[in-house]
């Protein structure tokens, strides 16, 4: 039985019954992620397109950090038509116990900068939080996606099973396939969303398409 309809059959008695949908880790070599998309009655089938841990999180941090960059730029010019400070509008909150739209984006970038460095093994880069204004945290932001830009496929063929430690783990680790799928990636989209939700509460005229951004589509053939 080949590895690919051994992993169908996992999946299949683990969930107990077919679904939309489902991720899990493919045992063939070289492939570390395969995405089962579609299901029948017996079994998942594949894409023929797997997925790296370098699709999953450059092009993902990429896009995602300009969203937010052109999410900052509408609330801004709102702002600036409504009279209000510089100050004022990076100190909105969603929640009062919450931090402000300025500390939101410096941890979405910290985050962003964090993930592929800890999941390649590869130096962190440095960002002090002495952005004031909307011009420097489009800086920051610019900064992380020119340091994105310097990582390969490559720099990824170990990342599912490198040890990650984290101060708030107190002596344990999680394997890089865990920190990506259960911290790096929702903390990242946690900080991307309370930054997009600061400003929509304000009023300013922005939706989901501003949010998820450009779609990769195809023609149908």
């Amino acid at each position: 039985m080949s590895a690919e309809r051994s992993a169908h059959q996992r999946i299949h008695r683990e969930v107990g019954e077919p679904c939309l949908s489902a991720k899990y880790e493919n045992p063939c070599r070289g492939t570390p992620l395969v995405v089962f998309i579609s299901c029948d009655k017996l079994f998942f089938s594949t894409t023929n397109m797997h997925l790296t841990y370098y699709d999953l999180t450059i092009p993902l941090l990429a896009k995602n950090l300009k969203n937010v960059q052109s999410v900052l730029a509408k609330g801004w010019e709102a702002a600036q038509a409504s009279q209000m400070s510089e100050t004022a509008f990076l100190d909105q909150r969603l929640a009062e116990d919450m931090f402000p739209l300025i500390k939101q984006i410096q941890m979405l970038t910290d985050t962003a900068k964090a993930t592929p460095a800890r999941l390649t093994g590869r130096e962190m880069i440095t960002l002090e939080d002495t952005e004031t204004t909307v011009g420097e945290l489009n800086q920051r932001i610019d900064t992380v996606l020119a340091h994105l830009e310097t990582y390969s496929p490559e720099d990824f063929s170990e990342s599912a099973e490198r040890k990650i430690e984290l101060k708030f783990l107190e002596g344990q680790f999680q394997y890089g396939k865990d920190y990506l799928m259960d911290f790096a990636l929702p903390n990242f989209f946690f900080h991307c969303t309370v930054a997009y939700a600061i400003i929509r509460v304000q009023g300013v005229q922005i939706g989901k398409i501003d949010y998820i951004g450009s779609l990769s589509l195809h023609p149908l053939t």
